[in-house]
């Protein structure tokens, strides 16, 4: 049997790179999805439409990460639309490879806006209707920067780091309602925001790795999989670091 098969799963940031990954990954393992995207796109009409032959029932909904009221609005649709949810994935999220004095107030706000407080924000308007499936699972994408930081990404690795206590906090609370919460630590992973970090930095750091290469954003979507399957069900609070020996 498919070790995701009959569950509802919301993914945001689902129209490219890890959360396409992991959209497709769920779908092949029996999910249905409530994929979000921040706009309509091409991008986003081509996931949609390939997740489609896979779950025929997913469903696609847009917000703009950066409005609370978007998200609000959103998540109230949703959970008309659907009877119950299984599983969040908090992908959705920008990076801004600005040091501390030359980032602006409006970009700091803006990485910790979509990355952190939206993270926040889905998983308060959902979780009453997780806790109503009695074996709910949070994945909250974090990075190896908010655990090791980066020059240049202050920012980013504030809010990635944020993302593990909030998870670590979140799975004591939870505990009593069965419902597991994990952050997932990508290494540098061979996606599309490699470009939005400069590819020569991306490609130098590559170099660092151990297994000597970057990771496959596939690689990332079955631990997620695994993650949000029964056989997962003792690992809570954990941030899993995915990174090919990074240290």
């Amino acid at each position: 049997m498919k070790r995701l098969n009959g569950k509802i799963a919301i993914i945001t940031g689902a129209s490219r790179g890890l959360g396409k990954a992991i959209a497709r990954e769920f779908a092949s393992e029996g999910a249905t999805l409530i994929l979000h995207a921040s706009k309509k796109s091409s991008e986003a009409t081509a996931m949609f439409r390939e997740i489609k032959t896979l779950s025929p029932k997913s469903r696609l909904y847009y917000a703009n990460f950066l409005n609370y009221h978007e998200i609000a609005a959103m998540t109230a649709q949703i959970q008309k639309d659907f009877t119950h949810i299984d599983i969040l994935v908090n992908n959705a999220g920008i990076i801004k490879r600005k040091t501390v004095l030359t980032m602006t107030v409006d970009e700091w706000d803006d990485v910790t806006k979509v990355n952190t407080s939206a993270t926040f924000y889905m998983t308060k308007l959902l979780l009453p209707r997780i806790i109503e499936s009695k074996t709910g699972r949070i994945i909250n994408m974090s990075s190896i920067c908010g655990l090791t930081g980066e020059y240049g990404l202050s920012g980013y690795c504030t809010s990635k780091a944020a993302v593990i206590g909030f998870t670590k906090s979140l799975a004591k609370e939870m505990g009593k309602h069965n419902i597991t919460i994990n952050a997932i630590c990508p290494g540098f992973t061979d996606t599309g925001m490699a470009n939005d970090i400069q590819r020569d930095f991306f490609e130098r750091s590559v170099g660092t790795i151990p297994l000597r290469r970057a990771g496959k954003k596939e690689e990332v979507a079955k631990l997620a999989s695994f993650l949000c399957s029964a056989d997962a069900g003792y690992i809570t609070g954990q941030a899993i670091s995915i990174n090919g020996g990074l240290v």
